[in-house]
């Protein structure tokens, strides 16, 4: 019964800690000591024993280069230009299959599928147009 009871003020005091430090510390702060991309990759690397090439002072600036602010695109203006990209580069049967296999994960790319199915094959003219995900 002691060591139960020892145990349990043990957790708490530990839960305790953790929520004064992270009511003490600042978000800005919280991720200062994580890693940084380039340090993840040359560590990976030679966890597996690959040599990588130094990096060009223009790919260390990229890596180095403050987040950028999120875009405030609709779903649907989203998807679309992602789609009509793939369909541009990959053809058009690769997009509605893209398509078909963000509906299935995506509640929201679910509702929008039949619009963005009906645009994407109304670009083509007399082509073989693929069946819908939808």
């Amino acid at each position: 019964m002691v060591a139960a009871v020892a145990v349990a003020l043990i957790c708490a005091g530990l839960v305790l800690a953790l929520g004064v430090a992270s009511l003490s510390t600042q978000e800005s702060e919280a991720v200062d000591d994580l890693p940084t991309v380039a340090e993840v990759i040359v560590a990976t690397a030679h966890q597996h024993g690959i040599e990588l090439p130094e990096l060009t002072s223009e790919q260390r600036e990229a890596l180095a280069a403050e987040p950028v602010a999120a875009t405030d695109a609709s779903a649907y203006e989203q998807l679309s230009s992602q789609l009509f990209g793939v369909a541009s580069v990959d053809g058009l049967e690769q997009a509605v299959f893209l398509l078909g296999e963000v509906a299935a994960v995506s509640p929201e790319a679910e509702q929008l599928c039949p619009r963005l199915y009906d645009e994407l094959v109304s670009t083509v003219s007399g082509a073989t147009v693929p069946a819908t995900p939808c």
